[in-house]
């Protein structure tokens, strides 16, 4: 299996589309299907940020083993139980960098000051 194969085994685990991957990226779907056919080739960074979208390290996808990926999902599942709702929700933070993340958790604790949730 070369590269793109790997990407398009990891998404397909996760449960992602490649519209959805794409999204994330700012690319259309059809330039992230090249990326997957292996007719993109990839830098170091846009390797990280498909890495971070699919929530794995970049060894992960560059050394793709299916039962591997299998066990460390099944493990993460049976440690939560989330909704699909909470899960999407998870699953948007993953997609931005820790700055953004972290932006956003500031913006959370200034609505729960103004709520008086402290």
């Amino acid at each position: 299996m070369d590269l793109g194969d790997n990407i398009r085994n990891v998404r397909l685990h996760r449960g992602y589309s490649q519209e959805y991957v794409a999204q994330r990226l700012g690319i259309s779907q059809n330039s992230y299907s090249k990326i997957e056919r292996g007719e993109i080739a990839l830098t170091k960074e846009r390797l990280k940020l498909i890495s971070d979208i699919l929530s794995v390290s970049p060894e992960d996808v560059i050394e793709f083993d299916e039962r591997t990926l299998k066990q460390d999902y099944l493990i993460s599942v049976k440690s939560r139980s989330y909704s699909r709702s909470e899960q999407a929700l998870i699953n948007e933070m993953r997609s931005y960098n820790k700055s953004f993340r972290s932006e956003i958790a500031r913006f959370i604790k200034l609505i729960r000051k103004m709520k008086g949730d402290n």
